[in-house]
């Protein structure tokens, strides 16, 4: 008996044969592979090394060493820092669009595809990557701001064997454009910047002359506030065109502070700035629920359009006689508002004023109760929600178990328990990577078997990209 796993490689094998067959061969499979996952050309050295793993079977094994830029591949992040941010920054503002700056979101995303975490997990977990130790002194790396730090000691040398650890360099981080900041918490320390870093010395003379060399430690001018208030971290980090494949440069925090004063308020990527951003301001917070439904489950409004819905819960600032007339709301309006109000309920607590999440614990934000149209509708007394959508056309969704609960962090568990979920992000890795939406009876039969395969990989959405990569190199 095969398991999913065997049908899938069955499945890609013979897509690979077909392909072969009737084009160039493996070298155009190597070049479609590796643009795919990174967005950029492969070299022709790239291309060869590709091009025989996938002759001999080991596509996948190929895939891997494109995204993580290993065993003769070098994409300088362009996995993480293009074609990753590019499928979650659609989720971080109104337009939908990609064209969008960095933000704690799209990092996050980032960070848990590259360390290849639970990826149903960042729903509800307390986490934001963050650079590790960026200078946010407000200024673009020039030899006037290098000039301008204090010199405790500078080397025209590249090897870090002669660079004390309580050091930044001048040379050669002048010419190359960036500035090594050696962490201040420890200045005392007598070990050498390789063994702070973890690199060797050939690591670090091939860091500064491939011209993206660039170790941040613990600098003193990145505060906890920074990312609460404004996106600026996030900008001076894609303006440096830093690569987000390091550890190093990019790295997971609590959201505990940073973002929120109270941990009742944390839940995954649902309470970043961006998000927040995009859905808390101003309004109603039922665009919180247009956009899960539209990034978490691939789904449009009237898509879950069901007027069958029971409408207690549905709030009183939604007309019962639009245009004098009840009919409307029975036909139409009543099937997206019984579905969703009893979900926002969930964020009855959350605003975005003055660029920040505001979180009350306990006082129902005014929004959610402003404009009663309707006074007989339901008043929002809490933070509690119920999921009416577990029956009926929407059950299709493969719902958590959980049907009611209180706040966001309850509410978004359930969500990641949901299979339309999991169907929902192999749809949209197929879009990013194959460049094409997913609606031949192949094409979608592929994107159910990728998340099978995705479940059964535990959630990781690195395998994700790769196995849908290579499934359609031969397209």
């Amino acid at each position: 008996m095969y398991n999913r796993k065997h049908l899938f490689l069955f499945y890609i094998t013979a897509i690979g044969s077909t392909f072969s067959s009737a084009h160039a061969g493996s070298e155009d499979q190597a070049r479609k592979l590796y643009s795919s996952l990174t967005g950029v050309n492969p070299t022709a050295a790239e291309v060869n090394i590709v091009a025989a793993k996938i002759a001999s079977g080991n596509a996948l094994q190929a895939a891997r060493d494109i995204v993580d830029s290993q065993n003769g591949m070098d994409s300088k992040g362009s996995f993480y820092n293009v074609t990753v941010k590019n499928f979650a920054t659609p989720w971080t503002n109104v337009d939908y669009t990609k064209m969008y700056p960095l933000t704690d979101l799209t990092a996050t995303v980032i960070g848990w595809v590259r360390d290849e975490k639970q990826f149903n997990k960042i729903l509800y977990s307390d986490t934001v990557y963050v650079a590790s130790g960026i200078s946010m002194a407000g200024n673009k790396v020039t030899t006037s701001l290098v000039n301008s730090l204090p010199l405790l000691y500078s080397s025209n040398t590249t090897s870090c064997e002669s660079i004390p650890v309580c050091t930044f360099c001048k040379e050669p981080a002048v010419k190359r454009g960036r500035i090594l900041f050696i962490d201040p918490q420890n200045p005392n320390s007598t070990s050498k910047l390789c063994r702070f870093t973890g690199l060797t010395s050939a690591e670090f003379t091939a860091g500064v002359s491939s011209n993206h060399y660039y170790i941040p430690a613990s600098d003193s001018k990145l505060s906890t506030g920074l990312i609460k208030s404004t996106n600026a971290m996030y900008e001076e980090m894609e303006n440096l065109n830093l690569n987000l494949s390091s550890p190093r440069i990019l790295t997971e925090k609590s959201q505990a502070v940073r973002l929120h004063q109270d941990e009742k308020a944390i839940s995954g990527i649902m309470t970043t700035r961006a998000w927040g951003q995009a859905n808390y301001t101003a309004g109603t917070n039922r665009r919180a629920f247009q956009s899960t439904m539209k990034h978490i489950f691939c789904k449009e409004m009237m898509e879950v359009n069901d007027t069958n819905t029971p409408d207690f819960r549905v709030r009183r600032d939604v007309d019962r006689s639009p245009g004098g007339t009840s009919a409307t709301f029975k036909a139409l309006c009543v099937g997206c508002h019984a579905v969703m109000d009893p979900h926002v309920g969930a964020l009855a607590y959350y605003s975005f004023p003055n660029g920040a999440i505001q979180y009350n614990q306990g006082v129902v934000v005014a929004k959610m109760n402003h404009n009663a149209l309707f006074p007989k509708g339901f008043i929002t007394q809490d933070d509690s929600w119920l999921n009416l959508s577990n029956q009926g056309q929407n059950a299709t969704f493969g719902w958590g178990p959980q049907s009611e609960g209180n706040g966001l962090t309850s509410l978004a568990t359930m969500y990641s328990e949901t299979k339309e979920f999991h169907k929902c992000m192999a749809k949209t890795v197929f879009k990013t990577v194959c460049h094409r939406e997913a609606h031949s009876d192949s094409d979608k039969n592929l994107v159910k078997l990728l998340a099978l395969n995705y479940e059964e990989d535990n959630f990781n959405m690195k395998k994700l990209f790769m196995n849908t990569s290579v499934a359609c190199m031969g397209k």
